[in-house]
């Protein structure tokens, strides 16, 4: 049985509107505990019973619900080590209020969250996430993470969660740079400086790539200039390859043409010569013929005179008269013969000249057309070369025409890439000039607290509108100003950035009470610091303690550079930040060289800030960079 028991501050009552209370606790074979269930008011609860009953069980069961690991809990090395001994398994659950117009995922999970998770001996766990009917939703750290941080619920955040080794540790520590990483983690610090960090890093690797992304561009760029010339140059490769062919064509046919011609022509001057040949030898026959007869019919006179004497006379006056004839007729005979060895020596050498034109044919034929025919077998096997040549070229140009598209394609793709980093980049230099205008605009109208936000701005407003302007004082980055602009950003770092600029001071702890609750109706996402002191009406004296900076060095005092008119303003800040003793220095080398060396560090100078806010500690150099 169970010897630890809960006290309430008031009455159960309804859950809080306000998501993110704890509704209850279930402990099951968990470290020294069997079974335990708690169910939580909704304002202050106490857990109280002996040593050793279990109080810091269940505050370490609430860390291992929100999925915490066992070396954060410091109370085991794994998560087996916290299951009850004896017990093969164990399990906590703790159920969280979802109420109100902030809940996460409403419509998923409803008005509550209850998240339980199961561990073995071997060291393994599971998750469950139950909405409020009782569902399982989800089995995921990532959703576990994801509700806590909707939720506002850092788990490693010691303002959140204190542990009773953190407590120790915190109370016995007196080092500054262990409560300032106390200080860091508590207030936010810590994570907002990572997220800036990662920021400005994503920001680096953003710019390094849109750079690197353009040269590729410039190089696909060249590339593809190159792959254009050769595909134009492969492209009149292809039209003269094209031209060459139809040129020599048209040569070889020409040849052809021209030795037809030439044939024709010799044939027809051949059938001239043999039609002159043939009436020359009809004329030599005529003549011939001619000739036999008078030979016959003078062989017939001679027949007649050799046989009869009586005719001798008759005879011989024909003779006498023929004899002309015969004259006449041996003249047309040697004339014939003289023409008849002409037209033979004519037609011999037709003869000859037929032979010579038949031997040049025949040497046409043989020689120039073989010739010719052995030229066009030349000129094929060439224009078969080219064709290969042009396919060839047509294959570079399917493979240039490939390699431009793909180059094409991957310009189009990096463009797009370059795109999407310049707009990203386009829109936080956007959010920038945004803020910068704003800024501008609140300084130009002297409202300084519209310069934090309008839940800020209506809070104020609600404050002033019930007079409890003299209580409530906030938040402080409106009581504040500077000297010289250029140390804006130092002096914000020195007072912890946005988180403390936001805070409010407060008169009393009822003042305080009620200021939470006009927050809770202004839509604040997350609940500005609120600080309860008495107000003196007067600054502190820190005349003794204060930086004593000498004449020459590249020191200020931040103190004196800050500007505030309200004293009980000003004394937060002497108690809180201490700022009597940081000092300002103006460049990053100036701070290595004077902070590095102890009898150079102005007296009573704890800590120093650059204007691109780095932070010097007197005891070394450069402890970390605020702005990246």
């Amino acid at each position: 049985m169970s010897q630890l028991s809960i006290k309430k501050k008031k009455p159960q009552s309804p859950p809080d509107p306000k998501p993110g209370i704890i509704l209850s606790m279930r402990l099951q074979n968990f470290m020294c505990h069997d079974h335990l269930a708690f169910e939580f008011n909704s304002h202050l609860n106490f857990i109280v019973g002996p040593n050793g009953s279990g109080k810091s069980a269940v505050l370490t069961g609430l860390q291992v619900a929100l999925g915490a690991a066992a070396k954060e809990t410091e109370r085991g090395a794994k998560l087996g080590d916290l299951v009850k001994k004896g017990c093969t398994s164990g399990s906590v659950s703790v159920t969280l209020s979802n109420y109100g117009p902030f809940g996460y995922k409403k419509d998923i999970y409803g008005s509550a969250i209850t998240i339980v998770r199961t561990l073995k001996t071997s060291g393994s766990s599971s998750f469950k996430i139950l909405n409020s009917a009782g569902t399982v939703q989800d089995h995921t750290r990532d959703a576990i993470e994801q509700i806590t941080a909707a939720l506002n619920i850092p788990i490693n955040n010691p303002m959140c969660i204190l542990t009773q080794n953190t407590a120790k540790t915190f109370l016995s520590t007196c080092s500054p740079a262990g409560l300032y990483d106390y200080f860091a983690t508590a207030s936010l610090l810590s994570d907002t400086k990572e997220h800036l960090e990662r920021t400005y890093k994503d920001l680096k690797e953003m710019k390094s790539a849109v750079k690197a992304k353009s040269e590729i561009l410039e190089k696909i760029d060249e590339e593809v200039e190159e792959k254009r010339k050769k595909l134009e140059l492969a492209q009149d490769l292809a039209s003269g390859g094209e031209k060459l062919k139809k040129l020599k064509d048209e040569y070889q046919w020409a040849l052809v043409k021209e030795a037809e011609v030439a044939l024709k022509d010799i044939e027809t001057e051949i059938n001239k010569k043999k039609s002159q040949i043939i009436t020359e030898e009809e004329a030599i026959k005529g003549i011939e013929k001619k000739i036999s007869t008078l030979t016959q019919e003078d062989a017939e006179i001679t027949a007649r005179a050799e046989n009869g004497a009586k005719e001798s006379d008759e005879l011989r006056d024909k003779i006498v008269r023929l004899q002309p004839e015969l004259s006449e007729a041996k003249e047309q005979q040697r004339a014939a013969k003289s023409e008849y060895s002409k037209a033979k020596g004519n037609l011999q050498r037709k003869d000859a000249e037929i032979k010579s034109l038949t031997d040049e044919i025949q040497r046409i034929r043989e020689t120039d057309f073989g010739s010719i025919m052995k030229k066009k077998e030349e000129d094929e096997r060439k224009i078969v070369e080219l064709e290969t040549t042009q396919k060839a070229y047509e294959q570079a140009k399917s493979v240039a025409e490939n390699d431009f598209n793909q180059f094409d394609h991957a310009k189009k793709r990096a463009e797009d890439e370059s795109s999407q980093c310049l707009r990203l980049i386009q829109d936080i230099e956007k959010k920038i000039r945004k803020r910068t205008d704003d800024i501008q605009r609140c300084i130009a109208e002297n409202d300084a607290i519209n310069l934090f936000g309008r839940d800020h701005a209506s809070l104020v407003k609600d404050i002033r509108a019930r007079g409890l302007q003299n209580k409530i004082k906030g938040p402080i980055g409106a009581y504040l100003n500077v000297k010289n602009q250029s140390w804006a950003p130092a002096i914000s770092c020195a007072l912890g950035g946005e988180a403390n600029l936001t805070s409010y001071l407060v008169d009393s702890d009822k003042t305080a009470q009620a200021l939470r609750k006009m927050m809770g109706k202004h839509g604040f996402r997350r609940l500005p610091t609120i600080t309860a002191c008495r107000f003196l009406g007067k600054v502190h004296d820190v005349q003794n303690e204060k930086i004593r900076i000498q004449e020459g060095t590249p020191f200020k005092s931040l103190m004196e550079e800050l500007i505030c008119d309200d004293p009980d303003m000003m004394n937060l800040l002497i108690d809180t930040f201490n700022i009597y003793s940081v000092a300002l220095i103006e460049s990053e080398q100036d701070a290595m060289d004077y902070m590095s060396e102890r009898h150079l560090v102005p007296r009573n100078c704890s800590v120093g800030y650059t204007k691109k806010g780095q932070v010097f500690s007197c005891r070394n150099v450069c402890v970390e960079t605020l702005l990246g």
